[in-house]
């Protein structure tokens, strides 16, 4: 009998950590399946990276596995979304 070890809820999948995540400074205690959701401008940065797309220092502030980052949506950094938007060009022109 092989033992099977589960993933938490939140771990990332490997096809998550290559699509724009979004991070913000600061989160509520609200929705989602951690009980957190992103407060604020939205941005997004590399896993693993200490700046967002915009050049804003963010090492500490919280991923957002769950919600992916949407260079549409209102709240979105303006800056991120266009490095976001600009990088997605190169990769499918």
């Amino acid at each position: 009998m092989t033992a099977t070890r589960a993933l938490p809820v939140w771990a990332p999948r490997r096809s998550e950590l290559r699509r724009p995540l979004v991070t913000t400074k600061t989160k509520t205690h609200q929705g989602g399946e951690t009980g957190v959701a992103p407060f604020g401008a939205r941005h997004t940065r590399d896993v693993g990276g200490y700046l967002t797309q915009c050049g804003v220092y963010a090492w500490d502030w919280p991923i957002f596995w769950e919600f992916p980052f949407d260079p549409a949506d209102t709240q979105s950094c303006p800056s991120c979304a266009a490095a976001v938007r600009a990088k997605a060009s190169r990769m499918h022109p």
